[in-house]
């Protein structure tokens, strides 16, 4: 059985977390095993930058919450990210977990899985939060599949089919009919040229994972425009960024 994790950011049991809840009631009725976790029940410090875990690949030295929820994440086969509009943006406390996940940015271990977005206001600002989410997750190399914005008076207005049936299908099939972004291939092809010219444990990771000769992450669809801009954004950046020597 396929099992989808819900991350509710919000420190309220209330609008976010109960339209989190209303979508893993139709995942639970299409055969899916679903557990929703609140972050804020988890102690996470802030980062603080010393990039050991990019660095030298340790293990983070701050003890909290933060480790365990990365490798549940991991675990799942699809995620389900839920946080309110504070400020026009995303909750602190998913920015924190966020911020814990700085080795994703150049060493991803969840490339490929499918994850919705949600958020919920009670005005404006979901535009916003969800498109600045999605552009940070990027870095993650997951796959943003869906997202799913709604004003308090309409947290219970039935799920749209197009809303859930893409992420259910990624999930259940896997990735090859996916069409990364714009964003996605040039998030990857700058990974790549770091982590030939920079970062020695990229190197030796995205060749384990022979990502260095090819065009994303894994077989999908990319668009042929794309994938030319892609590669000309490589070369590029291949001129700016040299080799430490």
């Amino acid at each position: 059985m396929k099992r989808i994790l819900l991350l509710n950011s919000s420190f309220r049991k209330k609008n976010t977390f109960r339209l989190l809840q209303n979508i893993g009631n139709v995942l639970k009725d299409k055969g899916f095993q679903v557990e929703c976790i609140n972050i804020n029940q988890y102690e996470i410090k802030g980062c603080r930058g010393c990039e050991q875990c990019i660095q030298k690949d340790s293990p983070c030295f701050i003890k909290d919450g933060a480790e365990e929820l990365k490798k549940k994440i991991t675990e799942y086969d699809g995620i389900v990210i839920g946080t309110p509009v504070y400020m026009g943006s995303f909750s602190g406390s998913l920015k924190l977990l966020i911020d814990r996940t700085s080795k994703w940015f150049h060493r991803t271990e969840i490339a490929g899985k499918p994850v919705i977005l949600v958020s919920t206001t009670a005005g404006s600002g979901l535009k916003n939060t969800l498109n600045s989410l999605e552009k940070i997750l990027d870095g993650w190399g997951v796959n943003v599949v869906s997202k799913i914005g709604r004003t308090i008076s309409k947290i219970d207005d039935s799920l749209d089919k197009g809303e859930l049936d893409r992420f259910i299908n990624y999930v259940n099939n896997g990735n090859r009919g996916y069409k990364p972004s714009t964003g996605q291939i040039i998030s990857f092809n700058i990974k790549k040229v770091l982590a030939e010219n920079i970062f020695p444990l990229d190197k030796e990771y995205w060749e384990k994972k022979n990502w260095l000769t090819q065009d994303y992450y894994y077989s999908c669809k990319v668009n042929p425009f794309k994938r030319i801009l892609g590669k000309g954004f490589y070369k590029m950046m291949k001129t700016k960024i040299k080799p430490i020597k």
